[in-house]
């Protein structure tokens, strides 16, 4: 196999792995958060029509790729691939793949506390094990990334 069909074999394999993990779960969590703030605030009868909940449903649809791919890149180029474009480019950049670890991370440290919870009241340790992993887990990683860019930040990178 020549060097640029396994890059662009590899390529393929991290953008579709993107795709499923991340722009999959993103289209829907976000389609579904737009769905219940439209009916929060009053609004319902307007996602009656089906060009409204088509339009919200392909704005979703558009972040969970633009995130998938950014990932991919990152995936693939480092911290470099955020370095890419304008300056405005690169703020959203940050801020899309920021917003999204803390997204993660909280809704990760929501399920380990129920988990710990609902063992607790059910008398049920492996749950509770399970639980108390995930927010290790959680810790773990949020400590990981704080260091990481304490260091990139010291470093002017």
């Amino acid at each position: 196999m020549s060097s640029q069909l396994r890059d662009n074999a590899i390529a393929a394999a991290v953008y579709l792995g993107a795709v499923i993990l991340v722009a999959l779960p993103t289209t829907m969590l976000l389609s579904s958060l737009l769905f219940g703030t439209v009916e929060a605030i009053g609004y319902g009868s307007i996602l009656e029509s089906e060009v409204a909940g088509l339009v919200v449903v392909l704005l979703s649809l558009f972040v969970g790729l633009q995130l998938a791919v950014e990932v991919a890149a990152l995936r693939l180029h480092g911290n470099a691939a955020l370095e890419r474009g304008g300056s405005t480019a690169t703020v959203l950049r940050y801020v899309l793949v920021g917003t999204t670890v803390l997204a993660f991370l909280g809704v990760s440290a929501w399920i380990g506390a129920r988990a710990v919870l609902g063992a607790i009241e059910a008398s049920n340790v492996a749950i509770a094990g399970i639980g108390v992993a995930i927010l290790l887990a959680v810790v773990v990683a949020a400590v990981r990334t704080g260091s990481a860019f304490a260091g990139g930040y010291r470093s002017g990178r």
